[in-house]
């Protein structure tokens, strides 16, 4: 007994790891919870989390010396675990990514491909027999050079989907920003952090594999390998760490939206309106007279085709302030400015294309003409209201069509 005590069975790089494995669980577990219609991306979200708690319980498993694994197959299903997890973690972040920024994102057949680097390594381990003291390099091995290319793969590939998440991020951060609410300026920043942050850490863990020898023999900047192995375990629980803060309050801030939109919906039922004392019922009037204003503004001048109208500039138009207005749309109208506006632009658009006198106007200056002023933002506002393309509702509804109601 006495000896356990000088010999924890965890270290603090250990413990790290344990950190790192908690964080992991809890965000999967606020993801159940996090209100979405997105399930798609939900789905690969948890993927992604899986991998990275997998990795994290395999990383524990392979390199503490206190725990000895049982037999020959546990050795062989941490290495098919921690390989797996390597391999998948990248394509799951990247489908992620694509299933939360593209309309109408569906399962392809095309996208199994995403699953051949990972069976590949798993059949190669198989084939040649690599025991998991070989692949920790405690173990001399015939396979020795074939071993160090396998574990860069397992480095190198996830870098690279991360580093093709980032323009994908980035562009549908652009166009989040110009016409989604307030929530969704917290999901493209969240977005952003969880890109830019795993390709950063991941491109280390490629480059610490690539150059680790070089580093130790060559170099001799650092006095052994293993310590950048426990620097990357530090970076992947500082990194988790510095998203699962952040995490919680998107969590936070899209719960209490849900608990006031069903707050709002119940309350007609609850208290009847001639129940409401005088200050709020005027309160309402004033709300309702305003939403009117901006209703017949934007009928009768067509603000939204000025295709750089700001909320302030709307506001003017109407003698309000600009938190005014922000405030009706967002509660009379349930959108914020750009979606008003972009909504109304769509409107505009569709109207364009089913005249007869536009039949053969290019889109691209169908979209100038509505108010728009990047190609980018018409497809995707379009197709998000009309579930469709510009050039299919052309197609349509166009002049030898007749719009079914």
């Amino acid at each position: 007994m006495e000896d356990l005590f000088k010999a924890p069975l965890f270290n603090l790089h250990d413990l790290v790891v344990i950190s790192t494995a908690i964080a992991t669980a809890v965000m999967l577990v606020m993801q159940a919870l996090t209100p979405t219609k997105n399930t798609t991306a939900r789905h690969y979200l948890t993927i992604f989390f899986i991998c990275l708690l997998l990795h994290a319980i395999a990383t524990l498993l392979m390199w503490n010396t206190h725990i000895e694994l049982s037999s020959q197959a546990a050795d062989l299903s941490v290495l098919v675990i921690i390989t797996l997890s390597s391999l998948l973690k990248g394509p799951a972040l990247f489908l992620y990514v694509c299933a939360l920024t593209r309309t109408h994102f569906k399962h392809k057949k095309q996208h199994l491909m995403h699953l051949g680097a990972p069976f590949f390594i798993i059949g190669l381990i198989l084939a040649l027999g690599i025991s998991l003291d070989q692949a920790k390099g405690l173990e001399s091995s015939h396979n020795q050079r074939l071993l160090h290319y396998a574990w860069l793969l397992m480095k190198g590939i996830p870098a690279l989907y991360a580093l093709a998440c980032i323009p994908v991020a980035i562009s549908a951060s652009t166009i989040m920003q110009s016409y989604y609410s307030n929530d969704y300026a917290l999901g493209k920043n969240w977005l952003s952090m969880l890109c830019i942050g795993y390709a950063g850490y991941w491109s280390w863990e490629f480059f610490s594999q690539l150059f680790g020898y070089a580093l130790v023999t060559v170099w001799q900047l650092i006095h052994s390998i293993d310590h950048l192995g426990i620097a990357n375990n530090y970076l992947a629980f500082i990194l988790l760490l510095v998203l699962f803060s952040y995490n919680i309050s998107v969590t936070q801030q899209q719960l209490a939206r849900a608990v006031n939109a069903t707050k709002k919906a119940t309350l007609p039922a609850s208290e009847p309106s001639n129940a409401l004392p005088a200050k709020t019922t005027h309160a309402h009037k004033a709300l309702n007279d305003l939403a009117q204003s901006i209703q017949n503004l934007t009928l009768q001048q067509k603000p939204y085709l000025q295709s750089n109208i700001t909320a302030e500039q709307f506001a003017h138009l109407l003698g309000r302030s600009a938190r005014e207005v922000s405030v009706v749309l967002n509660q009379h109208f349930e959108q914020n400015f750009f979606e008003f506006i972009n909504t109304h632009r769509v409107n505009e658009a569709k109207t364009l294309l089913a005249s007869p006198k536009h039949a053969t106007t290019p889109i691209s200056d169908i979209l100038s003409m509505a108010g728009f002023n990047s190609q980018s933002a018409f497809q995707r506002f379009f197709k998000r209201i009309t579930h469709m393309s510009p050039s299919e509702y052309r197609q349509q509804y166009g002049p030898t069509k007749t719009p079914s109601s």
